[in-house]
């Protein structure tokens, strides 16, 4: 609509070319489709007796698309908006006066997530200066970053290469390369020929100091145009699957709609609390669905492209409960008086007391453990799969002594806890470590190095094996090895991909 907006009155098309052709010599092209752009594919494909009301029939949208695949339409290079999972936004869209496709931004792009597989890494300015510019100082001072994120490195040298080819020519197209054009004769190392003070690492940084202050400079003055890297969270992969107990999903659902009647005929419920109690119970609800598919051996649907199927919405379960407690759902978010809060789950309560012997009986919550499960898809492929349970722990205290919350807190953080049960034995692997570092939130990770086996209670030929992580919470794993067939098999997280 726009661009017909635009199509038609020759005067505003005039204006957003002034402005597009002078802001293209400040910083270069859009990074996205522009309306004049649309205009010509409407033209191409329809004539010139296009009208907006040929949209509404569903193959003529289908021939625009297909128009829009060609080459001439450019795929953004650089992700704009902060996004929930890679790839939720098209490689194509039509930006009315698009933000501009600047190389730094790039850099940054493809030395984060999903390219590096820690997603909770930020990039460094070094990086724009090693692999734009060529700066070798820069390459040396990020040598420990490289070894912290070992895929950085092949990152980096791509980079270099595409940078290489880069002409005089390319560089100055714009005022934004030619920028770094000027600055890239700073970051040569000075051989005798210079004079003695230039000749040493000191000079060097002290130019890598000059080259990144003059960047950010440039970076603020463009920050209208310049598109900025923004990195995608982390997507889970692998087939999302609950477990498949509907019976249990059903009654945890009827709990909660009991709960809010019961309360709210007494008038004695918040409206804040009635609508957490229907929003968890309609989610249950969808999980009775889909245990109940699972029970049946039915397949959960996937959804293309928009990412909209069953295994989507359990993919998405980690986002949803950030959702549910910060704001109910709602968007914009509620205020602070609107929410409830996510609460921890270690807690303890004495129960029982002998008047004898003086001993009181105490049951508390730990932090959660992960689980591994081994399990079957419809199509026979089997999966083995990261989830969170509860720990449960019994335990006395002598001369009538009473634990409070808040000790028990403490324990749990010093890793002062009582033993489990024994009969936890049957599902918990001995770790040696029990301290746990959970960081933000109070999903955990365990810290240290852990070996083990996974068996199975039948031969399983595992395919693949994925560990899922839930975003702001300081809980995820860092490496896995498997052996499978004599080989060896790994690959870092966010979402481990392991294939047989």
């Amino acid at each position: 609509m726009i661009s017909e907006a635009l199509q038609e009155s020759p005067d505003d098309t005039q204006l957003w070319e002034k402005v597009y052709n002078v802001t293209k010599l400040l910083v270069g092209t859009a990074d996205s489709i522009t309306p004049i752009m649309v205009q010509k594919a409407v033209s191409g494909v329809f004539g010139e007796n296009f009208t907006i009301s040929m949209l509404e029939d569903v193959t003529n949208i289908e021939k625009l698309r297909e128009e829009f695949k060609k080459p001439e339409y450019p795929e953004s290079q650089i992700i704009p908006v902060p996004l929930e999972y890679p790839d939720q936004t098209p490689p194509k869209y039509v930006q009315f006066m698009g933000e501009r496709y600047v190389p730094d931004s790039y850099v940054f792009q493809q030395d984060t997530y999903p390219y590096i597989s820690d997603w909770t890494r930020m990039p460094k300015g070094l990086e724009v200066m090693a692999t734009m510019l060529g700066s070798k100082r820069a390459d040396q001072l990020l040598e420990e970053e490289k070894q912290t994120y070992p895929e950085l490195e092949f990152q980096m040298e791509k980079l270099k290469k595409e940078f290489e080819n880069y002409t005089a020519e390319d560089w100055q197209k714009n005022v934004y390369g030619n920028w770094f054009y000027t600055l890239e004769p700073l970051l040569a190392e000075f051989n005798q020929s210079y004079p003695l003070f230039m000749q040493n690492t000191a000079w060097q940084d002290e130019k890598l100091n000059t080259a990144l202050s003059s960047w950010t400079q440039l970076r603020h003055d463009y920050i209208l145009y310049a598109k900025p890297t923004v990195i995608p969270l982390p997507v889970p992969e692998g087939y999302g699957y609950v477990e498949p107990i509907p019976e249990f999903y059903n009654r945890s659902a009827s709990l909660c709609r009991k709960i809010d009647t019961e309360l709210s005929n007494e008038g004695v419920l918040q409206q804040k609390y009635h609508n957490h109690l229907i929003l968890l119970a309609e989610r249950l609800d969808t999980f009775e669905t889909y245990a109940q598919k699972i029970v049946n051996n039915q397949t959960l649907t996937i959804g293309y492209p928009f990412g909209r199927g069953e295994q989507d919405d359990i993919h998405g379960f980690g986002l949803w409960l950030v959702e549910f407690f910060d704001s109910c759902g709602y968007y914009p978010p509620q205020p602070d008086e609107d929410t409830i809060g996510e609460e921890e789950p270690t807690l303890v309560v004495d129960v029982c007391t002998n008047s004898y012997t003086k001993k009181v009986l105490h049951e508390g919550v730990g932090r959660f453990n992960p689980i591994i499960i081994v399990y079957e898809q419809p199509d026979g492929i089997t999966l083995a799969g990261i989830g969170y349970v509860m720990s449960y722990y019994e335990f006395e205290e002598e001369n009538f002594t009473r634990i409070t919350d808040s000790e028990w807190k403490k324990w749990v953080e010093n890793g002062t806890l009582p033993p489990r049960p024994f009969w936890a034995n049957s599902f918990l692997y001995p770790a040696t470590i029990t301290q746990f570092d959970t960081g933000h939130g109070t999903y955990p990770s365990i810290m240290g190095i852990h070996n083990g086996t996974i068996t199975p209670n039948s031969d399983k030929n595992i395919s693949k094996m994925y560990t899922y992580s839930c975003p702001g919470t300081g809980g995820h794993s860092e490496y896995v090895n498997i052996d499978a067939n004599g080989k060896k098999y790994d690959d870092w997280i966010p979402a481990i991909r392991l294939w047989a």
